[in-house]
């Protein structure tokens, strides 16, 4: 098995180092930010990463000499460690007992393979190897008196090594031939194991060079494909049958329907009748579970020369270049990712700014048509929209800073500008530019997009009725989003971790905003606890680490920090997990069940009392 599961890019254009930034586990990752923040950058240094393309030139930033850098992760499995080298199994799983990471870079055009723990397996098995050699040593030096025989244990690289063991074994060899017949075999023998295990030695550079050539290449590195607002909205009027074999929007159109261009080309005349019949309904009732705002349909007629495209609405027919350019572009958008969630191929759709001239409504449909084509591939795209922000452990803020230039914040948008985290808001309920929605008070602010990630996987787990609204804070920005909750009379609650700066938020937000206490709930009554700590510690294994045999320990965010596991993407991937059914509420303990039975219960008094 192999996953992506993050990319790092260095001194491209603007971005001077993005750090580790991790990919939405449900296959769709949004770039969320202002214009010029660097959101089209990211797009077009992924783009480049495609085999057989060159890291574009204009990539390298003017003040800078070194090269750009792109680097993928991969999480890879044993049997796909065996196809760098044909190695005993036992030895294999000795060297892995769990899934590793592999890093992919690119410079230039070039790739290189990083991976410590691939790297050191490699090396602790030349290192058996020599250990074998060096005992066969001994034996010849022991059988055989006066050989002295000494094979070599430091050289540069495996070519060395097998050319001076090949010397060592001739100069051996001339020496025996004066032994009895019978200690003469044995030595030869000896000999010739020595040479068998030489030429087992582990010349890495070249096992890793085939190695990414044969197979990160040709299976790992996926397809990146930018889909871009501009070039690829354009629905042709028109198309000669001299074009149909080439032409790239019939070539989609064959992927999305049944277009057969021999059969339109024929003379028969019923059977291109029923066709055209039949292409048409196909079209017009997939198209439109993604098109709700009027009936709206792509129609294709032909004649003896040519295949027509006609946009019908309200009974009329028009020229796809009579309608509006936000019309041209979703029908575009339609047909371009549809074929290529067809296609069977590893693709990355990449799209920048989807949706720029459709209204909220539209973009939404947006969304419906993405989530729908991410079961066949990822797809990662940029915007400042509030209506393409719908599910918020997808979203990765992207920002322009003077000094350190485009930075992606994975985690949470704790120091991130007003006007980033502005759409932000607005996708949850709150627009912090003013217009807060009268409707929708009583709000819960959580501390953290952990908590908002856990406490909707618990609110799906428990099937809960309750209806509210959560709005992740994500620590300094909870007094500014406190602030103007209350300032527009909305009423806000507040769940917070009982640690230092969750009892610091609540002090400070009685005492400067004079909000009444019991309008908090500390997540557990103990201090020093995290949303995390909700969960029985056996459960916390089971089902987010996924790892019974872990040993946390007494600090569990001790614990994450010495594994290198990020809380919010393991609170992702629980929400991912309770979303396709693979954890239900069964699978939690009763002290499990308990803690957060005292959440929901806090939250449907507040309600209650509020309501009332």
């Amino acid at each position: 098995m192999v996953s992506l599961t993050k990319f790092r890019i260095k001194n491209y254009k603007s971005i001077n180092d993005s750090g580790e930034v991790y990919l939405s586990s449900d296959n769709i990752t949004v770039l969320a930010g202002m214009n010029e923040s660097g959101k089209t950058s990211v797009l077009e240094a992924l783009e480049d990463f495609n085999v057989g393309k060159t890291i574009r030139e204009s990539a390298r930033p003017i003040s800078s000499k070194l090269d750009p850098e792109i680097s993928l992760f991969f999480k890879i499995n044993i049997e796909e460690v065996k196809k760098i080298k044909e190695m005993p199994d036992l030895y294999l799983k000795n060297c892995f007992s769990e899934d590793i990471e592999l890093e992919v870079k690119k410079v230039g055009s070039n790739y290189f393979l990083e991976s410590n723990d691939i790297s050191e397996c490699l090396e602790n098995y030349n290192s058996e190897i020599i250990d074998i050699i060096v005992e066969i040593e001994n034996e010849i030096n022991y059988i055989g008196k006066h050989v002295d025989v000494v094979f070599p244990t430091v050289f540069s690289n495996a070519e060395e090594f097998r050319k001076l063991m090949d010397q060592k074994i001739k100069d051996g060899k001339s020496k025996i031939e004066d032994f009895e017949e019978e200690t003469k075999t044995r030595l030869n023998a000896l000999f010739d194991d020595a040479k068998k295990y030489a030429l087992e030695f582990s010349d890495y550079d070249e096992l890793i060079k085939k190695y990414i050539e044969n197979v990160v290449k040709k299976e790992y590195i996926p397809n990146f494909i930018i889909f871009e607002t501009y070039k690829d909205s354009k629905i042709p009027n028109i198309i000669p049958f001299a074009n149909l074999e080439t032409d790239e929007f019939i070539k989609d159109l064959q992927k999305v329907s049944n277009l057969d261009i021999n059969l339109i080309k024929s003379t028969d005349r019923q059977g291109k009748k029923n066709h055209n019949g039949a292409i048409n309904l196909d079209l017009q009732k997939d198209y439109g579970k993604y098109w709700t705002q009027s009936e709206s349909n792509l129609e294709i007629t032909w004649d003896n020369n040519n295949v027509e495209f006609w946009v019908k609405e309200d009974n009329t027919s028009y020229m796809p270049e009579q309608r509006s350019k936000g019309k041209q572009w979703h029908l575009a958008f339609y047909i371009r990712i549809t074929a290529r969630s067809k296609e069977g191929k590893n693709n990355i759709l990449l799209i920048d700014e989807p949706g720029l001239f459709l209204h909220a409504q539209a973009q939404e449909d947006i969304i419906h048509k993405l989530e729908d084509a991410s079961s066949n591939m990822g797809i990662i795209y940029t915007t400042h929209s509030p209506y393409l922000l719908k599910e918020l452990h997808r979203i990765k803020l992207v920002e322009w800073d003077e000094k350190k230039g485009t930075k992606i914040q994975n985690k949470c948008w704790a120091n991130s500008k007003k006007d980033t985290i502005t759409p932000i808001l607005t996708a949850i309920g709150e627009n912090m530019a003013g217009g807060l929605r009268a409707d929708k008070k009583n709000s819960f602010v959580v501390e953290g997009i952990t908590d908002y990630l856990y406490i909707q996987a618990f609110k799906k787990l428990f099937d809960s009725k309750l209806d509210f609204e959560m709005i992740p804070g994500c620590g300094k920005n909870i007094p500014s989003i406190a602030s103007i909750l209350v300032g527009w009379k909305l009423d806000p609650f507040f769940i917070f971790d009982k640690d230092r700066d969750g009892k610091g938020y609540k002090k400070e937000l009685t005492e400067k905003l004079l909000i009444p206490k019991d309008r908090f709930l500390f997540i557990l009554d103990q201090d020093d606890k995290d949303i995390e700590d909700v969960f029985a510690e056996v459960d916390f294994k089971k089902l987010v680490l996924e790892d019974e045999s872990a040993k946390i320990g007494k600090s569990l965010s001790t614990y994450l920090k010495k594994i290198g596991k990020s809380k919010t993407i393991l609170a992702q991937n629980f929400l991912n997990n309770v979303d396709k059914g693979k954890i239900s509420k069964d699978d939690l303990s009763k002290e499990t069940l308990k803690n957060v039975d005292r959440i929901f219960n806090w939250i449907s008094e507040k309600l209650n009392s509020a309501n009332n």
